[in-house]
């Protein structure tokens, strides 16, 4: 990892979280790799933890004294931070892919995580043929024993996207996903779910309206990749992806006191966002383009091969959304993360992370 006050480097670990406080930064990366705690003040290892397989998702609780570790699998493991020590594992899974992006509930006594839609069918003997009867699961840990009750079921969404949470009003986000085959090609119908304190059927709702806004032309629903909270202004950033449609992929920033948006569209030549990362000043976008695209003209596919823009970070000025700097990155950026207090942010990428102590640097980089 590249630290920058002063730095050092430390390959291979794409996906960083800071604690709530911002005193410790984690990184996990790729597949054999180990959990890595770093003191941010000090910029110094304190701790490194082997403790699952194939992690994909870490996380702090609000107290910052435990961790969760989670797989590509769905197994997960609640561990001490400054320690490594196991305080409960789950079970294996029997299936590659269940869950989501998990988040410590605002008391930190568990763990609240989502599945896709279920694999399989259910034969329906009344009928007798093959029923869909798959739904996505939004469930909970429990920290100190690792154990899960579903306390969701929908059965139109898979909801293994990501999960936010606002301690401030005990609020939970939900990105659901919908997956299915049409002529175009492997299409997502996307839905946003709400709810605060403990999950359960009665307290869940679908937020973000479909407007026109988020058909795309030809009337179907885009896409959401990815979804960020920034708690002081009660704003949901919402990452929407039109490159099944042609259509460039943009940003919803929604008001969650007034309702009212704002959209930033992206270059049409990139194929998705893969995170954002916002503080008061500024809004952090990392693009991916690696495929060609269908709806791209000759000319549109050849700047895109030429310019070497296949990842490329946006900063955007959060008082009048102007894009004020494009950084093209070296190779894919996989998370974004800032500091709590405003000024830090860590940028985890394939092979290479760093951490920044003020963003502003950024403003001069070169990659």
């Amino acid at each position: 990892m590249r630290i920058y006050k002063p730095s050092f480097r430390l390959k291979n670990f794409p996906t960083v979280v800071f604690s709530p406080s911002g005193k410790y930064l984690a990184q996990i990366g790729n597949s054999g790799t180990k959990v890595t705690i770093w003191d941010v003040a000090d910029c110094k290892v304190i701790g490194q933890y082997k403790v699952i397989k194939n992690d994909d998702h870490i996380g702090f609780s609000p107290d910052e004294t435990v961790m969760f570790s989670k797989n590509d699998n769905g197994d997960i493991v609640f561990f001490e931070t400054l320690t490594g020590n196991i305080i409960a594992k789950s079970k294996p899974s029997k299936y590659y892919g269940l869950g989501g992006c998990p988040q410590f509930s605002a008391d930190g006594k568990y763990v609240f995580d989502g599945t896709p839609r279920n694999a399989g069918m259910v034969f329906d003997e009344k009928e007798n043929r093959w029923q869909d009867r798959r739904t996505g699961k939004l469930q909970i840990w429990d920290v100190n024993t690792a154990e899960k009750q579903v306390v969701w079921e929908n059965e139109d969404y898979g909801l293994d996207g990501d999960m936010l949470v606002s301690r401030k009003n005990n609020q939970y986000f939900i990105q659901a996903q919908q997956q299915y085959q049409i002529e175009e090609g492997h299409i997502g119908d996307s839905a946003i779910f709400s709810f605060r304190g403990t999950p359960n059927a009665d307290n869940i709702a679908e937020i973000l309206p479909r407007t026109k806004k988020y058909r795309s032309k030809n009337g179907r629903w885009n896409y959401i990749e990815r979804i960020a909270l920034h708690e002081s202004t009660n704003k949901l950033f919402v990452a929407i992806d039109g490159k099944y449609w042609g259509e460039p992929p943009s940003i919803i920033i929604r008001d969650l006191v007034t309702d009212d948006e704002q959209i930033i569209v992206l270059d049409k030549t990139h194929q998705y966002v893969r995170d954002m990362a916002i503080n008061d000043e500024v809004i952090l976008v990392a693009v991916h383009t690696n495929h060609y695209q269908k709806h791209w003209t000759n000319e549109e596919y050849e700047h895109a091969k030429q310019s070497l823009n296949w990842y490329q970070l946006y900063l955007y000025k959060r008082s009048t959304l102007e894009n004020v700097k494009t950084i093209n990155w070296k190779d894919d950026i996989f998370a974004l993360d800032f500091h709590p207090n405003g000024k830090g942010v860590a940028i985890g990428a394939a092979k290479d992370a760093i951490y920044l102590d003020d963003y502003r640097k950024l403003l001069s980089w070169e990659e």
